[in-house]
């Protein structure tokens, strides 16, 4: 029987945790530029999954860079492995924003910074020709 792709199934794990951060940093995003005094347990979610989100992008990079050293070993073509890096990039992009916006909250409530798009491109696992019950490039956290 085969294993399956440690990259997919660590990329559904953080497609299912950047979800959950959506939803938590729409809650935070909320209370920011409300001023509310109920912030800091919506923050701390927020932190939380986002530091989950981090490390599962380190076991990620870690299949990713294994491939990229013999793509042909694991029969990984270099289009595949290209989207499978834009992905990580995609994703790196959305947690330092989001650390970035943790880090000063400030520039919602002035509008300097705008709320953080969490849509990431998605690379099909060829096994499967569909990403949860879609085939499609993008995927759209709503």
């Amino acid at each position: 029987m085969d294993r399956p792709d440690p990259f997919y199934v660590v990329r559904d794990e953080i497609i299912k945790s950047l979800s959950q951060a959506k939803v938590e940093y729409e809650s935070w995003n909320h209370e920011v530029t409300t001023k509310s005094t109920n912030i800091k347990p919506v923050e701390t979610a927020l932190r939380e999954s986002i530091r989950n989100i981090d490390w599962d992008l380190e076991d990620l990079q870690e299949t990713v860079l294994i491939v990229e050293k013999n793509p042909s070993k694991f029969c990984i073509s270099s289009e595949e492995l290209r989207s499978r890096q834009q992905f990580l990039r995609e994703v790196k992009t959305i947690v330092k924003n989001v650390k970035d916006q943790l880090y000063d909250p400030n520039d919602l409530i002035t509008g300097i910074q705008k709320p953080i798009n969490f849509d990431v491109t998605i690379v099909k696992n060829p096994a499967s020709n569909a990403i949860n019950g879609f085939n499609q490039d993008r995927f759209n956290l709503m």
